[in-house]
């Protein structure tokens, strides 16, 4: 009898320590731990689902701590010779990172084009504009036989995750870096850049540049500013689907 006893309180055991087990693995199914946000290296290649995805989002600003200069880090020109990224100063520079993959980034070729050939409000100098392709040397190459870039270029290939990783970023193209004269990093605009998101940061750094604001103040504006438009743009694309 005892025997039998202990034989049904050990059957009991096991069957709850099994049923304690599923239960654990069910709830890691059914609850997957939070997605990690540090960056990985951008496609190369066929990856048009990623592009349309991109192309199909209105990215929010960047909601993320923003480093106060460029990474120490150097890359590539077409030609091999390195570029450190914290060399740039003495004007407003702008790093934007792209691919030739990706359909917003090849939507702002123009518009960083016509940055090259635009001065400031009071007739200030352009801005300096920098690209860094997440991308093969041999894609940049073929793009630009049929394709005019009016502003310098590095290739970052494997590089550019590593930029994104110390701005704090994830690689998510495309996205720039606005850059003061000084080399203060004074914002990063997640995704596709829009003209007046451009403009309105570049006047704040105008006004950093001449002493009228401080840094914090004046991330603090473009933050404000750049939710209202990006506000703007929801209104006028809600309204264009009724």
């Amino acid at each position: 009898m005892n025997q039998r006893v202990g034989l049904l309180l050990l059957t009991a055991a096991l069957g709850a320590a099994i049923g304690f087990g599923s239960f654990q693995a069910w709830r890691r199914v059914a609850s997957p731990p939070a997605p990690v946000t540090a960056s990985a290296p951008a496609p190369v290649a066929g990856t048009t689902d990623v592009a349309a995805a991109l192309d199909a989002a209105e990215p929010a600003p960047a909601n993320t701590v923003i480093p106060d200069r460029l990474p120490a880090l150097s890359l590539p020109d077409l030609q091999g010779r390195l570029h450190a990224l914290d060399g740039y100063s003495g004007q407003p520079t702008l790093f934007n990172f792209w691919a030739t993959w990706c359909a917003p980034c090849l939507r702002e070729i123009p518009l960083l084009n016509r940055l090259t050939r635009s001065p400031g409000a009071d007739g200030s100098k352009p801005p300096r504009i920098v690209g860094i392709a997440s991308d093969l040397r041999s894609n940049v190459v073929d793009f630009l036989k049929k394709n005019r870039i009016d502003y310098d270029l590095l290739v970052g290939e494997r590089g550019a995750s590593d930029a994104a990783a110390r701005l704090g970023v994830p690689l998510i193209l495309p996205f720039t870096v606005f850059v003061a004269s000084d080399g203060r990093v004074v914002a990063i605009k997640l995704g596709e850049l829009h003209w007046d998101d451009a403009t309105a940061i570049l006047d704040a750094i105008h006004e950093l540049d001449l002493g009228q604001r401080s840094l914090a103040a004046t991330r603090t504006t473009i933050e404000t500013r750049l939710r209202e438009l990006a506000g703007a743009r929801a209104r006028l694309a809600a309204e264009g689907r009724k």
